[in-house]
């Protein structure tokens, strides 16, 4: 006997189409489908209720979601990832339309990492020789933000602009920053103020001092240029002045794709300096600064920017114009020398007779030169071969360290607090320059006078060292003799009453203060002049200055710099940091003249030897030598009777190394190279 069972559908009446029944199968086909709700009810009358409790349940999760991404882009430093995470999940359950726009904003700040990461990140990635595909790695987070802005009917602010272009700048991502620039002027129509300016210009000037591929330098060097080009037109446009930041950058640029012209046009409208005519103003500029009130074009000129026009100006290896720039910029002339001015011999007379005095007085721009100024003029004079605009400078150097340490020396004999920080003194970076030609040309002469510097110099960095170290042990004996006078007039525990069996705990810290007292730092404050003479410490290291580093947040005109007090355990420091690195120069110095003096001589000898003639500059002629005469010229070292030639070859005990063969006890010393070319005139003058 079988049974069979039909189908059964049961469908209550429930009051919320949205929920969909499901069907499902108890066992084979010899079984009854039984449809049933989803959610398991007791009865059909609660179904309005259900629905009510799952529309809310919904509510409660976007509400949920919603507070969890306002949670996280609430705190001082999320995690981007979770930050963007709650983004993109709570755009899934609301529509974004609903999304205020203060949330938009703040996830667009809060979903990427600080500038600071992004630069290590770069850098680790750089080094490591593994170059990233993407220069911006959440260059599309972005984006999808800006663009969730854009279809709720808002307009971006300048300053979600600005925050893009610093995340494009800390990577170098030039052509971003540039797209980014033309949105927010030409589809938005954002006034762009000088940070913009100065975040794009940061942005290339960035990735042009990253490390590129041979073969991409001229493409990347091309594009920098263009986008310069553009933001310096779009800067004339918005009538916008040069900030000190937009010019320091832009010089950066400049100097890195080597457009002369460009930065001959940027000095005028910056600086307000000509540097084919540096003593007049630029006319042109001045033509269009007219009937502009409280618009002042230019910007203060400084020891930084003279550094930095000096080093342009040697790039280009335009060596004249290179120490024009150095003497008027340096020392420029006075306001009334205007007036000394001859007209006689100008080609244009057709304005009439021109009255010098009612020419209008004019001070060039100048600022004071400091060791870095002297070293990059001797670096590009002698890498241009300029040798007697070398050994003039390296002097000129010398003179100039003798008067800042006279001038230093006369200062403090009034009062150590007061004394200003020199800015000058010689080091191996001025020296070295100098040297590097004289080995190129092999110009004994000078090489001879490079080394008599190097001995001079050194010979006063130890006075100098001497005599600081002198001031300082008097200064921290002035100090103990004022802590020990300032202990014995403190009041004696016994003129002081105190009660029986207690510990008298004013006298106890006086004590403690009396005994810190004698300490040589703790008799002046802390931030005074004199404590940081008498507190000894280390030179700081020189900062690395990258387009990164620059404010763009500074003010248009920059800040007068700060006054620098003279620091007497710095100086002594400095002094010993240069003596030890011109010590070690001047051993190096020795050997090298060693081997041009022997190699002038064995060159000459073959000369002689073979019979031609040799210039001497004691007859004023050139004229064939005897081999007995050039031996006692030249001081060649005679073997002992009875050597042969072979004893004398074994005897030198030569091993190779590095490809050639090297006398192991040949030592060039100072010997070789004073007892040289005897022939010379200036060689007891040298010695004087």
């Amino acid at each position: 006997m079988s049974r069979t069972f039909t189908k059964i559908r049961i469908t209550p009446t429930i009051a919320n189409s949205s929920i969909r029944p499901r069907r499902f199968h108890v066992s084979a086909p010899h079984s009854s489908a039984i449809t049933l709700p989803l959610l398991s009810v007791p009865d059909a009358l609660s179904f309005s209720s259900i629905a009510t409790s799952s529309n809310s349940a919904q509510d409660l999760l976007r509400q949920q979601k919603y507070h969890d991404l306002e949670d996280s882009v609430g705190r001082d430093f999320p995690n981007p990832s979770r930050v963007w995470s709650y983004y993109t999940d709570l755009l899934g359950y609301l529509e974004f339309e609903h999304l205020p726009l203060e949330i938009h904003q703040a996830v667009l700040r809060k979903c990427v990492p600080s500038t600071n990461v992004l630069r290590g990140a770069m850098a680790r990635r750089m080094a490591a020789g593994n170059a990233p595909r993407i220069p911006h790695m959440y260059e599309a987070r972005l984006k999808s933000v800006m663009r969730n802005i854009r279809t709720t009917g808002h307009k971006p602010t300048l300053s979600d602009y600005h925050f893009i272009l610093e995340q494009f700048a800390s990577v170098g991502h030039y052509k971003g920053a540039f797209q980014v620039y033309n949105e927010l002027t030409l589809v938005f129509g954002l006034h762009p103020t000088p940070k913009t300016y100065g975040l794009c210009l940061q942005a290339i000037a960035h990735r042009l001092s990253l490390p590129i591929y041979k073969f991409e330098r001229g493409r990347l060097v091309e594009e920098a240029g263009r986008m310069s080009q553009e933001l310096m037109k779009g800067m004339a446009t918005y009538k916008l002045p040069f900030t000190s930041v937009n010019l320091d950058l832009t010089i950066r640029v400049l100097k890195e794709i080597a457009d002369e012209e460009g930065f001959s046009r940027l000095m005028k409208v910056g600086y307000g300096i000509d540097l084919d005519n540096p003593d007049h103003p630029p006319l042109d500029v001045v033509t269009s600064a007219e009937g502009v009130e409280g618009l002042d074009y230019r910007v203060p000129f400084s020891t930084a920017a003279l550094n930095t026009t000096l080093d342009m100006l040697g790039r280009f290896g335009n060596v004249p114009k290179l120490v024009q720039a150095f003497e008027v910029l340096t020392q420029p002339l006075p306001p009334q020398a205007n007036k000394h001015f001859s007209m006689a011999f100008d080609e244009e007379d057709d304005f009439g007779v021109i009255n010098p005095a009612s020419t209008q007085p004019y001070q060039a721009p100048h600022a004071a030169p400091n060791t870095t100024t002297y070293n990059i003029l001797l670096k590009h004079i002698s890498r241009a071969g300029h040798a007697t605009f070398a050994r003039h400078y390296l002097f000129q150097a010398m003179r100039l360290d003798r008067q800042t340490d006279r001038d230093l020396r006369s200062q403090m004999r009034d009062s150590l607090g007061e004394v200003l920080a020199p800015h000058f003194t010689i080091n191996k970076g001025t020296i070295l320059p100098v040297f590097g030609e004289a080995n190129r040309d092999k110009n004994l002469q000078l090489m001879r006078w490079v080394a008599w510097v190097a001995r001079q110099t050194i010979r006063r960095k130890k006075n100098d060292i001497v005599f600081y170290s002198q001031v300082r042990q008097n200064v921290q004996e002035r100090a103990l003799e004022e802590a020990s006078s300032t202990v014995s007039e403190l009041p004696t525990s016994s003129s002081v009453p105190q009660p029986v069996g207690e510990i008298p705990i004013a006298t106890t810290s006086k004590a403690a203060n009396s005994a810190s007292s004698l300490s040589p730092s703790s008799s002046v404050s802390s931030g005074s002049p004199l404590a940081s003479a008498i507190e000894p410490r280390q030179v700081p290291k020189k900062a690395i200055s990258s387009a990164l580093e620059v404010d763009i947040d500074a003010p248009w005109t920059p800040s007068p710099a700060p006054i620098k007090y003279f620091d007497l355990d710095l100086h002594l420091s400095i002094l010993q940091r240069d003596l030890e690195q011109i010590t070690a120069f001047n051993q190096h110095i020795e050997l090298i003249m060693s081997r041009t003096t022997q190699r002038v001589k064995e060159r000459l000898g073959r000369r002689v030897w073979s019979g031609k003639d040799v210039y001497l500059r004691d007859s004023g002629e050139r004229s064939p030598i005897a081999r007995k005469t050039w031996t006692e010229i030249v001081n060649f070292q005679r073997p002992p009777p009875g050597m042969r030639r072979a004893q004398i070859m074994s005897s030198r005990n030569t091993q190779k190394g590095n490809g050639r063969r090297i006398a192991r006890y040949s030592k060039p010393g100072w010997l070789a190279s004073q007892q040289g070319l005897a022939m010379s005139l200036y060689a007891d003058r040298l010695e004087s």
